[in-house]
């Protein structure tokens, strides 16, 4: 008698629960605002999850236009009448609900979230390098890096931005609020690993309304909607 031995493959076990504690990091970009983030979500019960989140990006205003000197070679845009560019910092801690859990491969896991934190802000004055002529008779052009400011800084010598460290010891500390919630679409092939796509509004107030562009009125309250893509893990 011959004894034949079938091995059976299991299927794989991806074992995928979004509604598992998990981290992720990504990129996001909104009408006003992009940057970077990085989320922890720690389980509640079976269906919730905290989340704690910090969020870093710049915030513009929405009537920046960048203009380029075409009067003078080798030049690079800039934007005409912005002052200051915003840095900020977003911690935040929220709540997030599973609505469809991932439990395959062949499914998308979808949770709603929400999220509020303070905002720590950095105004940091723009400079701008000008092209200008020696007066000591040789007549030959030099470079020299200024504060912009759109009512003194001669437009037709503007070679574009300086330096990224020009004027962060003039910078200014502000504060205000941020909220963000969303939809947040997971899959992924293996056990823990998956990829994420959000889909969500985020608002930011400042009290001290940011002075950002000159002669315009710069607002406290940006809003608007924004689209991220993450990595993240299970665990």
């Amino acid at each position: 008698m011959i004894l034949t031995i079938h091995t059976v493959n299991s299927q794989e076990m991806y074992d995928i629960t979004f509604d598992d504690s998990h981290y992720k990091g990504g990129i996001y970009s909104s009408g006003y605002s992009n940057g970077i983030y990085f989320r922890n979500a720690v389980n509640i019960n079976k269906k919730l999850l905290r989340t704690y989140e910090i969020n870093i990006g710049h915030i513009k205003h929405f009537k920046e236009k960048s203009i380029l000197n075409q009067r003078i070679g080798n030049t690079t845009p800039y934007v005409f009448g912005k002052l200051n560019r915003l840095y900020i910092l977003r911690p935040m801690i929220g709540v997030s609900k599973t609505i469809s859990e991932k439990k395959s491969k062949n499914n998308i896991g979808v949770t709603f979230f929400g999220g509020v934190g303070p905002i720590i802000g950095f105004l940091k004055p723009l400079y701008v390098d000008l092209d200008v002529f020696d007066t000591s008779g040789t007549n030959e052009s030099g470079t020299i890096s200024v504060r912009y400011n759109p009512t003194t800084t001669p437009q037709n010598r503007i070679l574009g931005y300086s330096s990224f460290g020009k004027g962060i010891g003039d910078s200014k500390l502000i504060s205000g609020l941020c909220f963000k919630s969303g939809i947040s679409f997971d899959w992924g092939t293996y056990r823990s690993d998956f990829k994420s796509i959000e889909l969500g509004i985020q608002l930011d107030y400042f009290p001290s309304r940011p002075k950002i562009m000159d002669e315009i009125k710069n607002k406290t309250i940006f809003s608007g909607f924004y689209i991220s893509f993450a990595f993240g893990k299970n665990y």
